[in-house]
């Protein structure tokens, strides 16, 4: 019994005891609620938010594939493009780290909670977001703030007893890392490793540089912590492109790393600099530090490459030994998965001995042989892509761009280069295609009678292989048998249903269906089929009825009219394709090439003969050719003079005036569109009438001019009016970017989104356009008052879900832009429930009806900008 009165004393003085504490002192916790704090703070929120964040670099690590051709990141999941994927587990996270900070803050696991959120926002490559998480926790969580917190609210202080601290060599006091063997350690370390590299993403080099030095030179900093920092100065280097100057840093990374496969992958970015400047010997000796330290097999199958490749760059072995090599390799059963790989590298060699057909060749095998293996297919991809683009065969050049585009990493700092070739050689690739098509059309055409059928039996020919090849491809059935499990699989032809069916068929296609009969395979019996490979193409072509050759050639023109509609189509893509040449790929000896060899001797009487004189006179100047661009002046000025190009070309000042003229629309433009916004519509309008009699309608900017009038007549005299406008605005000017604005309005208007608010109910009953009424202020619509001196908000209502974070990223941006002075903020949601869930973005808030209404029209006209589409 006294054993229980003893226990009941201890816990009642030990809550009075907690009680007296926390009254005492409110900013210092007792022990009972400074436990409490910290159970539920670390073993709830923080320990579930860390297990995500540790699944999300999983996740986006092993969802990388390394590229081997290019130097390997240090970091595979900062390289990963995915991030998106992992969005709702990282706000998951997020939130729990908010949750815990909010409820549990005099707890010791905030610091780390604000160190997971910057690690969360640095995952998703919001830098300034990570940063700014950073900053805040070494600022507020550091050891002397820690301290300072630790004693507010202390009278008066203890005089501590000062630790003798040891003395080093050099007679100084030496100082040590902070120790913590009954408590956790503050995180504000941590924060500053991540706070550099935070820095080094955005490209703040010296600012990471100087924590990094910092940090080093602090006999404090802890060892776990002074290990990461080589790695993060190596990491520096690695992003600016100083290779030479990031290996001292590997080479401390690498002696510091305490896992066998980070060693691995840091010797291996060692082996990758050393081998792509030359130094082959330190190469082969990394490459072989990869190896001992226990990789994953594709590392260690490409360190192995690697090494057979460094022994040819040496000049140990000649191009010759090391194709036999890996033609060895390709051979070995092991190394099936990786032929790609193989092909890829014999490309290289192939090229290097300037033998370019076999490294095309190799370069096909390679994506013949891939397997699922993204990062080889983009090389490979792209290095045809390169090769054809060289050997100035832009169809089959920019095919691969394109392909190349659809596997590419997107933070593959090369994909601006290939996207713009992409993009320079779509114009020129379908004019080559146009012009090689209506040749072949031509040429048809011109063929007689027996050379059609023949050419109609080797296409008809080429059409069923490629079905069959295509049918084999895919994979089939056996039916009609039961397979038993165990039971050895019988290969009688006669039990396998399909190749019974193959069979009939093949028999058909050569002989045709024929009767049970005697001899029927004689000679005379009629019924050969068109698919028969042994029977000569002029036997078969006899066969063939009209109604076949017809359907064959349907294409080819068979008219005068149609006839000429060819010429005209290959005429006009020889003109674009010279000045494409020229013009996107600054290409002048091709642009040369397809207007005067091509155009003007096959269509000297083009009608755009003077487009053609005038790029050739400009392609003629660029290679230095005086005389035939004297040749193409004079054609120009004799036989155009009163036109443009001729005044360009003789009148010096003309390009000045022209340049001067279009500077004063562009103004009187300008000047239009900032009445606009402040809500002047009607004097807007009215300008926009006075520019169409000044400037007249052949100039840059008339279909801006058209769309503005158009958003300006909506604003005056509501909807009816503005979709009769916008209807005229899409007739005129439908193919350029302000037609489509206003399709897009069009569109927006007829499914009644938010994003287009009522006009007739903003903007009065007045259909004329005139001065607007002046706002009442308040009016009943239905069972809502409308206020229109109060606060408003901006609603865009988007297609999906998915479209919800680029878009906030977008208008965020947007408003940082163009309102950064009026702190707009901006809110995504999904509205409803289950799978009818409406996703809205929200920006908060205007003063008024007439701000949100001005932000509204700016919106309208810069929608690309806004939403980033």
């Amino acid at each position: 019994m006294k054993k229980y009165f003893a226990l009941l004393f201890l816990t009642m003085f030990f809550m009075t005891f907690s009680s007296c504490v926390t009254k005492k002192n409110k900013n210092k916790l007792s022990l009972a609620g400074r436990t409490y704090h910290n159970l539920t703070s670390h073993y709830n929120g923080y320990f579930n938010a860390n297990e995500i964040y540790k699944e999300v670099v999983l996740g986006l690590e092993d969802g990388y594939q390394d590229n081997y051709n290019t130097v390997l990141p240090l970091y595979k999941y900062v390289a990963s493009d995915q991030q998106k994927t992992f969005d709702s587990q990282i706000e998951e996270a997020v939130q729990k780290v908010t949750v815990v900070v909010k409820l549990h803050r005099k707890g010791d696991w905030t610091d780390d909670c604000y160190l997971l959120l910057g690690k969360m926002r640095y995952l998703q490559k919001d830098y300034e977001g990570a940063q700014e998480a950073f900053e805040y926790l070494v600022d507020e969580f550091s050891l002397a703030a820690l301290e300072k917190k630790k004693n507010a609210g202390k009278k008066k202080k203890k005089k501590k007893k000062k630790k003798k601290k040891k003395k080093g060599k050099n007679g100084k006091e030496e100082e040590k890392p902070e120790k913590y063997p009954l408590e956790k350690r503050p995180a504000y370390e941590e924060g500053w490793v991540w706070l550099a590299r935070t820095f080094i993403e955005r490209g703040m080099y010296d600012a990471a540089d100087l924590i990094v030095t910092r940090m080093k030179n602090d006999a404090k900093t802890h060892k776990d912590v002074f290990d990461d920092l080589a790695l993060i100065k190596a990491y520096s280097y690695l992003k600016q492109k100083e290779y030479d100057s990031s290996l001292e840093y590997l080479e401390e990374a690498f002696e510091g790393a305490s896992k066998k496969r980070e060693k691995a992958r840091i010797a291996y970015i060692i082996a990758q600099i050393h081998q792509n400047n030359g130094r082959e010997n330190e190469a082969y000796a990394s490459f072989e530090r990869v190896l001992k330290n226990n990789p994953k097999y594709d590392m260690e199958f490409n360190a192995k490459l690697s090494l057979v490749t460094n022994a040819w760059l040496s000049g140990k072995e000649t191009a010759s030994e090391i194709v036999k090599k890996l033609n060895r390799m390709l051979k070995d059963i092991k190394n099936t998965e990786y032929k790609d790989r193989i092909y890829y590298t014999l490309a290289q060699v192939h090229l290097k001995s300037n033998n370019e057909d076999e490294a095309i060749a190799a370069l096909k095998n390679s994506l013949k042989y891939n397997v699922n293996n993204q990062t080889q297919k983009a090389e490979s991809y792209l290095l045809l892509a390169d090769l054809f683009y060289d050997k100035e065969e832009y169809v089959a050049s920019k095919h691969y761009y394109d392909s190349t585009l659809t596997v590419f990493n997107t933070t593959d700092e090369r994909i601006d280069r290939i996207q713009r070739r992409a993009n320079n050689l779509v114009e020129i690739a379908k004019n080559i295609e146009i012009i090689q098509l209506n040749d072949s059309l031509l040429n048809i055409y011109a063929m007689s009678d027996a050379e059609r059928r023949k050419l109609a039996v080797k296409i008809l020919r080429e059409k069923e292989k490629a079905k069959e090849n295509n049918a084999s491809a895919k994979p089939t059935t056996t039916g009609g048998s039961t397979n038993l499990i165990g039971a050895k699989k019988s290969n009688f032809f006669a039990y396998n249903d399909r190749e019974l069916k193959r069979g009939k068929k093949n028999f058909e296609k050569k002989w045709g269906s024929r009767s049970l009969e005697d001899n029927w395979r004689r000679s005379n019996k009629k019924g050969g089929n068109i698919f028969d490979e042994e029977a000569a193409p002029e036997d078969v072509a006899e066969n063939l009825t009209e109604e076949q050759v017809e359907d064959v050639f349907k294409d080819v023109p068979s008219t005068p009219e149609e006839l000429t509609a060819v010429n005209h189509k290959i005429r006009d893509a020889m003109l674009n394709l010279g000045i494409a040449f020229r013009d996107k790929i600054q290409n002048n000896n091709k642009a040369i090439d397809a207007l005067e060899d091509q155009l003007l001797r096959r269509y000297p009487d083009t009608p755009k003969k003077l487009e053609a004189y005038y790029h050739l006179y400009l392609a003629y100047n660029e290679i230095g050719n005086a005389n035939k661009a004297k040749y193409y002046y004079d054609k120009i000025t004799s036989e155009f003079p009163n036109t443009t190009y001729a005044r360009v070309l003789t009148d010096p000042n003309f390009l000045a005036a022209t340049e001067a003229e279009r500077k004063e629309i562009s103004n009187f433009y300008d000047a239009t569109y900032v009445l606009f916004n402040k809500g002047k519509y009607k004097e807007a309008y009215d300008r926009i009438e006075e520019a169409e009699k000044k400037y007249g309608d052949n100039h840059d900017l008339i279909a801006k001019f058209a769309l503005l009038g158009a958003m300006c007549k909506g604003n005056i005299a509501g909807k009816e009016t503005y979709v009769v406008a916008l209807k005229e605005v899409v007739a005129k000017y439908g193919a350029e970017p302000e037609g489509k604005k206003a399709k897009e309005i069009l569109r927006l208007l007829g499914v009644k989104s938010s994003l287009s608010a009522n006009i007739d109910n903003n903007r009065g009953d007045d259909k004329t356009i005139d001065t607007p009424k002046e706002d009442k202020g308040k009016s009943k619509k239905g069972n809502f008052v409308l206020e229109d001196d109060k606060s408003h908000y901006f609603i865009a209502i988007l297609d999906e879900a998915d479209q919800l974070k680029d878009a906030k990223i977008s208008v965020n941006e947007y408003n940082g832009a163009n309102h950064s002075g009026k702190n707009y903020s901006s809110n995504s949601i999904n509205l409803g429930s289950g799978s009818n869930k409406t996703p809205l973005l929200i920006v908060r808030r205007f003063r008024n009806k007439a701000d949100a209404m001005q932000y509204y029209n700016e919106v309208l006209s810069n929608m690309e900008a806004f939403l980033g589409k």
